[in-house]
């Protein structure tokens, strides 16, 4: 039994070895060979069943034979061997290949002398950059036209016959030479041919069959600065145009807004009428309108709201030819004009059409842009053209200004598109033409300015930088003059003491009513000083008075010789037959009539001064001569008389009582 397990065992290792041999000499083929017309994939397959089936039967013996992990192993690489050839006629994923040249690692050091096996591994390590060049174009490391050739020429090299990867690599140097030729059309085409979406079509062809080359990174330096581009110039546009996504819809929208600016300069200069709204673009004739009374503009109900549309047969006025009605200073910002968004600079344009004047591709967007760009300028060059008009010193109706500065501040609205100084401009002639609104109302009005009104209406101007020689400051700094010259005369006046005849009082005061301002205040100061106390003729100067219980007419205490106030007084002129009183009077009569006559009151005919807010009362010329009439008939030359005309004061009878001037004497 033993002698027939030692003889089947003998019998195995003789045949495994007769095996390796077999394996060893088909590793050990020369360099002259062809692996498909010898039949070398059918003998590896033979090879690899029969060390399959040896490696199995020794197993079977149960014995650890030292041939049994050699059979393995040349199994092994017998199936790698296999693999390799069958991509002469395949074209292997380049996973597959990256695996053949991991096991090609272990192989090479147990068979480093056999010649077919090293031609395979060389093979393979070639196949690893074939498929590398022809797999990945557009990984990080993109390979050039020149490493493609040096894998070609190394083919050269290995002795095993790739045709379908040789016929892959051929297939892109021709693709990458046919792009490159594309390429070079393109760039010789005038600017405005050389398309956006061409360019596009060049990068995606660039990216999957183009190797690195010039023509690659000139493509993917254009696109991306024109990418680039795009993005700034909707981060600058994209707010003008509300909700619109796209760059070519939102300057669309810009383009829109800029041809209604225009319309509404070209409707202004030609006076023509169109059923156009200015509030919104669109231009259905389906749609009610209500015209503004003043500018003639048209305004859809809805875009009004409600309230504007149930105004009926009213008259209907915009708000913003209400503004200059109201004599309002006007806002950029106000008005019903409400796009929902925010403006652009022209600068930020210009610079945009600038930069794109760099790309060598035409696009929609850029061609669009250039359009936007004349349009705006030309809305610059109309809005210069009102405002230069508004703000130029030339002798012009204040209301035919206001409508252009209208027209203007529409097509402002209207535009989107703003230059920053063309805005100060127009702001500046706005805040102008307010000021002269606002001066023409304060001095033409029904009710007087005050005189702070008029230096602060200066003052105002003097910020706009009104000129000195415009026509309206020149009549605010004439009516100031005037009324500040008045109003010092006439504290001067009041405080004197009665040193200016009266004659002169009553001068400064129809002087007064007769300005263009408000000087009630100063006005009431010299009536209080036209009126004159007691015998001695004078104003009130703070010295001690009674009162007449009969006339209520004020006497000095020094004056009447009152040593204390008596619990009723009578005046002498009330008394007339008091013959102490009497001679004390005409005494003081003959010291006083040298120097005292009775007023000249001017005639209240002689001005005609202008209404004031609730003056109800008459001058004092009209109460003067009114009341010297009544008193002329009952005149006579007695001493007495004139004591009495000289202490009665019917301008002050008639306003004056003596509740009001209770506080003047102590006694009281």
């Amino acid at each position: 039994m033993l002698e027939v397990v030692l003889k089947n065992c003998k019998e195995w290792e003789c045949n495994a070895h007769f095996l390796l041999q077999d394996a060893w000499r088909l590793f050990e083929l020369n360099d002259n060979f062809d692996g498909i017309s010898n039949g070398l994939t059918s003998e590896i397959e033979g090879l690899i069943i029969r060390t399959d089936s040896m490696t199995k039967s020794g197993l079977s013996l149960g014995f650890a034979f030292p041939e049994i992990p050699k059979l393995e192993h040349a199994c092994v690489t017998l199936q790698w061997c296999k693999k390799t050839l069958s991509f002469c006629t395949l074209s292997p994923s380049l996973k597959d290949v990256l695996s053949l040249v991991k096991i090609a690692e272990d192989l090479s050091g147990t068979y480093a002398s056999a010649s077919l096996l090293n031609s395979l591994v060389d093979g393979a390590y070639w196949l690893k950059r074939a498929l590398e060049v022809i797999c990945e174009p557009n990984n990080s490391k993109r390979w050039k036209l020149t490493d493609v050739e040096e894998v070609l020429a190394d083919y050269l090299s290995i002795k095993i016959p790739f045709s379908a990867i040789i016929c892959q690599l051929e297939d892109a140097i021709q693709k990458h030479k046919l792009w490159e030729e594309q390429v070079h059309q393109f760039f010789s085409l005038s600017s405005r041919e050389q398309s956006w979406s061409s360019m596009l079509e060049l990068k995606e062809l660039g990216n999957t069959m183009a190797f690195n080359c010039p023509e690659l990174n000139l493509v993917l330096s254009e696109v991306e600065k024109v990418e680039n581009w795009k993005k700034h110039c909707m981060d600058i546009v994209g707010s003008v145009a509300g909700d619109e996504n796209s760059l070519l819809g939102a300057l669309q929208k810009i383009k829109q807004r800029l041809d209604r600016s225009l319309l509404i300069y070209s409707k202004s200069r030609e006076q023509q009428a169109t059923n156009i709204c200015i509030c919104c673009f669109i231009d259905s004739e389906d749609r009610e309108f209500l015209t503004c009374s003043t500018c003639k503009d048209c305004y859809h109900f809805q875009c009004l709201g409600a309230t504007a549309a149930d105004t009926n047969n009213e008259e209907y006025t915009c708000s913003y030819c209400q503004h200059w009605k109201d004599e309002s200073v006007f806002r950029i910002g106000s008005g019903p004009l409400s796009f929902g968004a925010k403006y652009t600079e022209l600068n930020m344009l210009l610079e945009l059409k600038s930069d794109a004047e760099q790309f060598s591709v035409w696009s929609d967007e850029r061609e669009l842009l250039d359009q936007i760009v004349e349009q705006a300028l030309l809305c610059k060059t109309c809005l210069g053209e009102l405002v230069d008009l508004a703000l130029a010193d030339i002798d012009e109706d204040i209301h035919i200004i206001s409508g252009r500065l209208t027209v203007a501040i529409k097509a402002v609205k209207v535009a989107g598109v703003h230059d920053h100084r063309d805005n100060c401009k127009l702001e500046l002639a706005l805040a102008r033409n307010s000021w002269k609104l606002q001066v023409n109302a304060l001095l033409d009005g029904l009710w007087k300015p005050s005189l702070q009104q008029i230096q602060k209406h200066l003052k105002e101007g003097r910020a706009v930088e009104i000129s000195p020689e415009d026509e309206y400051m020149l009549k605010l700094r004439e009516v100031e003059y005037r009324g500040f010259q008045w109003v010092e005369q006439a504290k001067k006046v009041a405080s004197d003491s009665g040193v200016l005849g009266l004659g002169k009082v009553f001068e400064l005061l129809v002087d007064g009513e007769n300005l263009p301002i408000n000087v009630d205040e100063e006005l009431e100061l010299l009536r209080a000083r036209s009126m004159l106390y007691c015998i001695c003729r004078k104003p009130y100067d703070q010295r001690v008075m009674i009162a007449c219980d009969q006339c209520d007419e004020w006497y000095h205490f020094d004056c009447m010789k009152l040593p204390s106030p008596p619990d009723v007084y009578i005046c002498p002129a009330c008394k007339p037959h008091t013959e102490e009183l009497l001679t004390t009077s005409l005494d003081h009569e003959r010291i006083t009539s040298a120097n005292f006559a009775e007023p000249k009151t001017p005639s209240p005919m002689q001005t005609e001064p202008r209404k004031k807010l609730k003056r109800a009362e008459p001058s004092v010329s009209q109460k003067l001569l009114a009341t010297k009439d009544q008193n002329s008939s009952s005149r006579c030359d007695s001493g007495i008389e004139r004591l009495r005309w000289q202490n009665r004061k019917p301008l002050r009878r008639a306003s004056k009582k003596r509740v009001e001037l209770a506080s003047l004497s102590p006694f009281c």
